[in-house]
C-alpha cells in the first residue's frame, strides 16, 4: 500500500482550500459517533475527511477474501500487495476499492468487523498504514488546509501534533442501538449479541500491545449518548473555533465611492462572528430585502438558517402567494436585515399585507452594490441565491454569504415565539 493508492483523485493537490486549518483527530470505540461526527465536521468546514478504520477495514476484507486467519503471518505480507484507494472527498460517501473493487458495502459486515481487530494489531501492518496516514495528512493539509481524521489511535500515535483532539463515547447500550441499526439488527437477542461484541472489540482494542484505543491527554471527551449527530458537529465546530483553526474569507467593505469603509462597522472574519448571527438557527426573525430593477421589496421571514461556514450558506423560506416572490427569485442577490429588540415594528411592518413596506418611517438606503438594505439594524448579510425549491405552500431559497456586516455590538435580537418577542442571545 502507498499513500498515492489511499487518496482518491477526487482531492489532488490544487483542489480549492477549506474553512479548517490543520489537523482535527477524532478518536473513540466503536459506534460512538466517530464517523458521521467527522464526515459531518469535514464536509461543514470544506475539509478532506480521512476513515484510518476503513484502511484496516479493507485490509480485513482483502484477508478474508483470500480465505487467510486473521492471526495468522500471512497477513502483513498480503497488506503490501493490496492496491487500496479510499476517497476523502466527505461529500462523496465512503469509496472504498480494493484491487480494483469496490467493496465500501461490505466493510461493516459482521464478519470484517470481527476479524479487523486482529489485523490490525499486526505490528508489520499497523506501522505501514500509520506511515502511509501520516503521509496523507502531510499532502492533503498542504494542498487543502485542513483534514478531519478519525480512528483509534490518531490523537496519540498517528498525528499527535493535531491542533485538536477529540475523544467520542457513549453509552455501551447506546453503541448496541447505533450498531444494531447500521448491521439491520432488530431482534433483542440480537442486539444484546451486537453489545457483546462491542463489549469485546473494546477490550482487545484498549489492551492491545500496538498502539492501543486511548484518549490522548489533551484531548477533549465528548460524550454522544443524549446528542444528535448535528449537535455533536456544532460541538466540534466550536472546539475548532475557539482553537483559530477555522476561517472565513473576508470581504472588505467598501463605501460609496468604492474605497474601503473605515467607519464604525465591523466585518465578519471569523467563523465564530459569522455564526453569532445564527444562534436563533430557524428562529431568527429578519427582513429580507431586494430588487430586481423594478423597485425595492422586503418581507419577513421566521425560518433564517445558516447551513454551512465553508462556503457560508444560508436558507429562508418565502411563501409562494407573496408579491415579492417575483423579484426575489429574479434578483441576482438578497440583503438579509437582522433585527434587533427596538425594531418589533419593523418585523410587523414587512409581514403587513397591501402596505408600502419601504414608505415612511422606513428609513433605508441602497449599498455600494445596489442591494437595499434598513438603516439602523444591527448587522446584516449580502447574500447571492443559489438554489430555489418548491416546499409545498413555500419558496425554499439556499444563497451565499458574500458579505457580513456587524453595525451595532451587544443587542438582543428578536426571535419568533407566536409573536415577536426579544431572546435573551445578544449579538
Amino acid at each position: 500500500m502507498t499513500s498515492s493508492q489511499i487518496v482518491s483523485a477526487a482531492h489532488s493537490e490544487g483542489e480549492s482550500r477549506g474553512a479548517l486549518r490543520g489537523v482535527v483527530a477524532i478518536d473513540g470505540p466503536a459506534a460512538a459517533g466517530k464517523s458521521t461526527t467527522a464526515r459531518g465536521l469535514a464536509l461543514l468546514s470544506g475539509a478532506a475527511y480521512l476513515d484510518t478504520g476503513a484502511i484496516y477495514r479493507a485490509v480485513a476484507w482483502a484477508v478474508l477474501r483470500d480465505g487467510l486467519s486473521p492471526e495468522g503471518g500471512q497477513v502483513a505480507d498480503l497488506a503490501g500487495r493490496l492496491d487500496i484507494d479510499i476517497s476523502v472527498d466527505p461529500s462523496l460517501g465512503q469509496q472504498v476499492t480494493v484491487d480494483g473493487e469496490r467493496v465500501e458495502a461490505q466493510l461493516r459486515s459482521r464478519q470484517v468487523s470481527e476479524a479487523v481487530p486482529s489485523v490490525a494489531s499486526h505490528p508489520i501492518v499497523r506501522e505501514a498504514v500509520h506511515q502511509i496516514q501520516r503521509n496523507v495528512i502531510a499532502r492533503l493539509v498542504a494542498s487543502r488546509g485542513g483534514i478531519v481524521v478519525e480512528g483509534r489511535d490518531i490523537g496519540t500515535v498517528v498525528a499527535p501534533e493535531a491542533g485538536l483532539k477529540v475523544f467520542l463515547t457513549a453509552s455501551d447500550d447506546e453503541r448496541a442501538l447505533r450498531r444494531s441499526r447500521q448491521e439491520g439488527v432488530t431482534t433483542w437477542n440480537g442486539i444484546m449479541a451486537v453489545r457483546q461484541a462491542l463489549l469485546r472489540r473494546d477490550t482487545r482494542d484498549r489492551n492491545r500491545a500496538v498502539s492501543p484505543l486511548a484518549k490522548a491527554p489533551d484531548a477533549v471527551e465528548v460524550d454522544t449518548t443524549s446528542m444528535t449527530p448535528a449537535e455533536v458537529v456544532d460541538r466540534l465546530v466550536s472546539l475548532a473555533d475557539e482553537r483559530g483553526m477555522l476561517r472565513l474569507a473576508a470581504h472588505p467593505p467598501v463605501g460609496p465611492d468604492g474605497t474601503p469603509d473605515d467607519g464604525p462597522q465591523e466585518t465578519i472574519t471569523s467563523p465564530a462572528t459569522f455564526r453569532s448571527l445564527f444562534r436563533g438557527h430557524a428562529a431568527g426573525v429578519v427582513v429580507i430585502t431586494a430588487d430586481a430593477g423594478s423597485g425595492p421589496v422586503g418581507f419577513t421571514a421566521t425560518s433564517l438558517s445558516s447551513v454551512s461556514l465553508h462556503p457560508p450558506l444560508v436558507a429562508f423560506a418565502l411563501s409562494t402567494s407573496a408579491s415579492s416572490w417575483e423579484t426575489v427569485s429574479a434578483a441576482t442577490s438578497v440583503v438579509v436585515n437582522f433585527l434587533s429588540a427596538d425594531q418589533h415594528e419593523i418585523a410587523r411592518r414587512f409581514a403587513t399585507s397591501h402596505v408600502d413596506r419601504f414608505a415612511a418611517p422606513t428609513s433605508w438606503s441602497r449599498l455600494p452594490s445596489g442591494e437595499p438594505v434598513l438603516d439602523g439594524v444591527p448587522a446584516y448579510l449580502r447574500a447571492v441565491p443559489e438554489s430555489r425549491f418548491e416546499a409545498g405552500d413555500h419558496h425554499l431559497v439556499v444563497a451565499r454569504a458574500v458579505e457580513a456586516r456587524i453595525r451595532r455590538l451587544h443587542l438582543p435580537l428578536i426571535y419568533h415565539a407566536g409573536s415577536y418577542t426579544t431572546a435573551t442571545t445578544v449579538l
